[in-house]
């Protein structure tokens, strides 16, 4: 009887184990998925940030509202890139016509990439250079 109770007893540690592990590996895959969908959640946030940086740069005047790239951005951010392509639409014999701007974000090592698109009229916004201060520019609108 003794060889049999202990025997049940070896019996039951084992599954136990075995259920242990399994509920581990389980809760390990998991975190793993996890850790995998936030750091893509995380690249795509950047992607989208730095989009719409570059977008907002185009606006203000900083950066030209014409077809460029693709280029790389300044570190720490060099292992992305930006392109932009802008094509004018007609607003029917209107003047100035209205302007489409694509800006495409990559991240070839992460394969990552974002594109944003806004329509905006010609900026308004052009840069004065002061001639006092060579290589400094100041910016006002026309």
């Amino acid at each position: 009887m003794v060889k049999r109770a202990a025997g049940a007893v070896l019996l039951e540690v084992i599954l136990a184990l075995a259920l242990f592990v399994g509920a581990a590996s389980a809760v390990a895959g998991g975190l793993a998925a996890a850790a995998g969908a936030v750091e893509r959640l995380r690249l795509d946030v950047q992607a989208a940030d730095l989009a719409s940086s570059t977008l907002s740069r185009i606006q203000i005047g900083l950066l030209p509202a014409v077809t460029a790239g693709p280029e790389s951005f300044a570190p720490p951010d060099n292992d992305w890139s930006w392109q932009v392509a802008a094509s004018d639409i007609p607003e029917g014999g209107s003047e100035p016509p209205l302007r489409r701007l694509e800006v495409t974000v990559r991240n070839a090592g992460a394969g990552v990439t974002r594109r944003l698109v806004q329509f905006i009229y010609p900026p308004l916004v052009q840069p004065i250079v002061k001639e006092e201060e060579p290589g400094h520019e100041s910016y006002a609108r026309e």
